[in-house]
């Protein structure tokens, strides 16, 4: 958020280095940063049109190119501002921290998108079922999001430099609304991550060979919400207590550092969001062509022809013949 230094008095004619007063203004720390996120979008950007199949997947890496194109241009002006004598200009300081404070929020909506979705292959819902939820997770992120935005556009701008938001009861409601919603948010994630984990087995509804790399994305996706919470424990604790943990490496460790380390898992598309790829490419695209009974005959025909892997065309064929049964079932 904005600096918390008490609002100075200056003498007439004197300008100040609003980031130097501030104590936010380590050039050499935004363009390393920067340059860690210029490597993530490379990484990212690949994924996403060289190897995601599926519209899950690519969504995912739409919400990290819109996180990596906040930072970006948030590291940017940060290493401009922090440049010279350009942290004189305190529109271009307080632009700065506006981009800072909100562009966490696409790493949130990737999370409950991951949920959303390994929920739909997992517990075996339906396709309408899936729409709700991805309606349900925008009302939510829109709320919130916006509520959010609104705040820290309203008190940079408008309020004294060095205010408390406590002495302003608009932006102190708007501020928890959004904070709080994103918070809950990423417990949500954590607990349901946890859940799905120990239900893939239970349920049954992923093919056997995909369960060991389910299971992980869960646990990696608990991990993720981990790190979430973690930063906005920090800028929770920060927003009530302005005077503390305010040093500008405390903020990189415990607000920005986190966020790096939820995006590493990702940039390696084999390592983790793969799974949905291959799996939606048996059981059918966010439950969209999903049809229990049919699925089971392709499972049972696969099993059968395990049996005959000597014989290449005989176990395609046990596909064939058993997913032939079961649609003359259905016409009869």
């Amino acid at each position: 958020m904005g600096s918390t230094t008490p609002h100075p008095k200056f003498p007439p004619g004197y300008i100040p280095n609003w980031p130097h007063l501030a104590s936010w203004d380590s050039e050499s720390a935004a363009y390393t940063y920067m340059g860690l996120t210029v490597i993530t979008t490379i990484a990212v950007l690949r994924n996403g049109f060289f190897f995601a199949n599926i519209k899950h997947t690519k969504a995912v890496y739409i919400y990290l190119f819109l996180w990596c194109l906040f930072r970006l241009t948030a590291f940017g002006m940060r290493g401009h501002v922090l440049h010279g004598n350009n942290g004189e200009n305190l529109d271009t300081y307080k632009h700065t921290q506006i981009v800072l404070s909100i562009g966490f929020m696409p790493l949130a909506e990737a999370l409950t998108l991951n949920i959303a979705e390994s929920s739909t292959l997992i517990y075996e819902l339906s396709h309408r079922t899936y729409i709700r939820l991805r309606i349900l997770i925008i009302f939510l992120f829109l709320t919130f999001g916006i509520s959010l935005t609104a705040f820290v556009i309203d008190f940079t701008m408008n309020k004294p430099f060095g205010a408390n938001a406590k002495d302003y009861a608009t932006d102190l409601i708007l501020r928890e609304v959004g904070f709080n919603g994103l918070f809950l948010i990423t417990i949500y994630t954590f607990v349901a991550a946890i859940r799905n984990a120990i239900a893939i087995t239970r349920k049954k509804h992923i093919p056997t060979e995909y369960v060991t790399r389910m299971r992980k994305m869960m646990w990696i996706v608990c991990g993720q919400s981990a790190l979430m919470m973690v930063k906005l424990g920090y800028i929770t604790y920060r927003n009530w207590n302005p005077q503390e943990l305010k040093e500008e490496w405390v903020w990189y460790m415990w607000s920005v550092t986190p966020e790096f380390l939820y995006v590493l898992p990702c940039l390696r598309h084999g390592f983790v969001l793969s799974v949905f790829d291959d799996v939606e490419g048996v059981v059918g695209e966010d439950g969209e062509h999903t049809d229990v009974a049919l699925q089971a005959a392709v499972l049972e025909g696969g099993r059968v022809g395990a049996y005959n892997g000597t014989n290449p065309e005989k176990a395609a064929d046990c596909v064939v013949v058993s997913v032939e049964t079961k649609l003359e079932s259905f016409e009869e």
